[in-house]
C-alpha cells in the first residue's frame, strides 16, 4: 500500500510525500528502499525527491525514516517527547528514549524543513524553540492521534513566524465517540502573503466516507502546493 501511494504521487509529479505516524515496520522500510534502487532512470524520474515513511516502534524509539528517490536513507528522525494519557484511570507514558537529535533539511523553493512527530509538535516550548532557532519554513507533523484541536492551535502559532505546517493523521487512530475529531485527518496550514486569498491559508484533508463504518477504502491521498512567501 505504501508503494502504491508513492507511485500515485509520482504520477502527480509530487516533490515530497508524507505518511502518518506508527503505520510502518522495518520490513516495509527495507522493501521500499530496495524497490527504489531497482527502478530505471525513466521509472524514477517523477518519484518524489523526499519520501517520509510512516514511523515504527523499535528499541524504545518511535522513528521516521526519510529516503530519497534513489532509495538512499537521508536520515532517521526520532520522536523526542513522549505521549502521555490517562487510560481508564491509569496513567500512560510512551516509553521512548529521546535521541536529542533533530534533523534540519533545506529544500529548494521551500527552505528549512523539520519533522516533528506528533507530541513533539504539541510540546509548544520545544516546537517554538526549534522553529525560531533554525528559522524553519516548513514543519511536517506525522501523527497517530485521536484529537485534532491542539494540532490546529499549534499550527496557528507557526503562521506568525512565517512557517508552514503539514499535519497528517490517520483514520486508524479513530475511536468510538471521537468521530468529530476526524472530520479531517490532516491540514496544511500555509503562511500566505497579504495579496493572497485567506481561503488558501488552511487546506483540509477530509476523511473518506466509509471510515466511520470501518470501511476505509485505503485510497486516500491529498495534494497541496507550498511556495515561498
Amino acid at each position: 500500500l505504501i508503494w502504491e501511494k508513492i507511485v500515485t504521487a509520482s504520477k502527480n509529479e509530487s516533490d515530497i510525500i508524507v505518511f502518518p505516524e506508527m503505520l510502518g515496520n522495518p520490513e516495509m522500510t527495507n522493501f521500499i528502499t530496495e524497490k527504489l534502487k531497482t527502478l530505471s532512470d525513466e521509472e524514477r524520474e517523477n518519484i518524489p525527491s523526499l519520501i517520509i515513511l510512516p514511523s515504527f516502534w523499535e528499541k524504545k524509539g518511535n522513528t521516521v525514516t526519510i529516503i530519497d528517490k534513489f532509495g538512499k536513507i537521508v536520515c532517521r528522525q526520532s520522536k523526542q517527547n513522549p505521549f502521555r494519557a490517562d487510560l481508564n484511570g491509569t496513567g500512560y507514558l510512551e516509553g521512548i528514549l529521546s535521541s536529542l537529535v533533530v534533523n534540519i533539511f533545506h529544500y529548494e523553493g521551500i527552505g528549512r524543513i523539520a519533522i516533528l512527530i506528533c507530541k513533539d509538535f504539541l510540546t509548544t516550548k520545544y516546537m517554538e524553540q526549534l522553529m525560531r532557532c533554525f528559522k524553519l519554513t516548513l514543519i511536517i507533523v506525522p501523527s497517530f492521534s485521536t484529537g485534532s484541536y491542539d494540532f490546529r492551535q499549534s499550527s496557528d502559532l507557526c503562521a506568525h513566524d512565517d512557517c508552514n505546517v503539514v499535519w497528517i493523521n490517520t483514520c486508524a487512530a479513530l475511536e468510538k465517540g471521537k468521530e468529530l475529531n476526524f472530520e479531517n485527518i490532516g491540514y496544511v496550514r500555509k503562511r500566505i502573503s497579504r495579496t493572497d486569498d485567506e481561503a488558501q491559508m488552511l487546506c483540509k484533508m477530509p476523511i473518506c466516507e466509509g471510515a466511520f463504518k470501518g470501511q476505509c477504502a485505503h485510497n486516500c491521498i491529498y495534494y497541496e502546493t507550498i511556495s515561498g512567501v
